[in-house]
């Protein structure tokens, strides 16, 4: 069963009400008839498939200005896939926990370094099981990710997806991330790791919100420089609240095919201020901008995620102002 349980400094919580648990255990139900998994790894008809990884939409005018801005430019990785349901991880938000390792020199054991790896926000939900008490795929515990070649070549996880249909993000065990640190196999900056999931209801779940322009597929081609732009994230703090959004924007705009990130998507929209219509700052003709303002619509969006993480997953709701 879905459950709400959401890190961050506020411990943000949603309610999910009886009809949303009835689909979620209907779903668990069908896809463990004449399957050996509880969930199903195929596609629903779609084109979104386990695996896949979404950008929110791009439009100027953002469909999370008002409600769900933690979806505002974010960057989605399918992990579920059910006749009655997608569910996938965001992996654009740093919450404000980290977990902390201890390494030790293998030329001299008494000297040791403490590094930390974000723990990031997936979604407001958890999986707790599919009713019958038995684990689930996911397992309970966060998520680990990785999208090192070494490690693939090394067998450490499995595709989350099929690797013909794309997949590039690999998952984990936390031993198998670990075991594969001290083996001088991979850098903690190498792993992800995601608490939390989300979930799109309905027949085509995911399928419905990239038809209705919410969110958009990245392609495959574009994943190995949105992951490095999130790479660059840490774990949330009040001094890099700002920063952390910025790596999420520059990510954000790998994943659609602009590397240059945040500095160049700035340049491309500062066309100088709008002198035509209703006086200085006003253009009648631009639905880009606030009525009878010279404010971008999408600086609204942005202020509003800001808002959202600064409230919800920093708790300090006074710098979202």
């Amino acid at each position: 069963l879905l459950s709400v349980e959401a890190g961050g400094g506020s411990r943000m919580q949603r309610d999910i009400n009886e009809g949303n648990r009835a689909t979620a255990r209907k779903g668990s139900a069908s896809a463990g008839a004449g399957r050996t998994d509880t969930v199903s790894q195929g596609d629903t008809g779609s084109g979104i498939k386990v695996g896949s990884v979404l950008r929110a939409s791009s439009a100027d005018r953002s469909p999370f200005l008002l409600k769900n801005q933690e979806y505002h430019k974010s960057l989605v990785l399918i992990t579920t896939e059910d006749d009655y349901f997608h569910a996938g991880v965001l992996l654009n938000h740093p919450a404000t926990k980290g977990l902390e390792l201890e390494l030790a020199s293998r030329a001299d054991p008494s000297a040791k370094s403490t590094l930390t790896i974000p723990v990031r926000y997936g979604g407001p939900y958890t999986i707790k099981g599919d009713g019958s008490g038995a684990p689930t795929p996911q397992g309970n515990g966060p998520m680990w990710l990785h999208m090192s070649r070494k490690l693939r070549v090394c067998g450490v996880g499995e595709s989350v997806g099929e690797e013909e249909d794309g997949a590039m993000i690999w998952r984990c065990t936390q031993e198998a991330a670990i075991a594969a640190i001290g083996d001088s196999l991979a850098k903690p900056s190498d792993f992800f790791i995601v608490s939390g999931i989300s979930v799109w209801q309905g027949p085509d779940g995911m399928g419905a919100e990239v038809e209705s322009g919410r969110f958009e597929v990245v392609p495959p081609s574009q994943v190995s420089s949105m992951w490095e732009k999130l790479q660059e994230q840490d774990v949330l703090t009040k001094m890099n609240l700002i920063k952390t959004l910025s790596h999420g924007n520059d990510a954000w705009e790998a994943a659609g095919g602009n590397v240059g990130g945040t500095a160049a998507s700035l340049a491309a929209n500062d066309d100088g201020p709008v002198t035509d219509g209703i006086g200085e700052g006003f253009d009648e003709e631009d639905d880009s901008l606030v009525f009878k303002t010279d404010v971008q619509v999408s600086k609204l969006s942005d202020d509003a995620l800001r808002s959202w993480v600064a409230t919800f997953l920093l708790g300090a709701p006074s710098l979202g102002a």
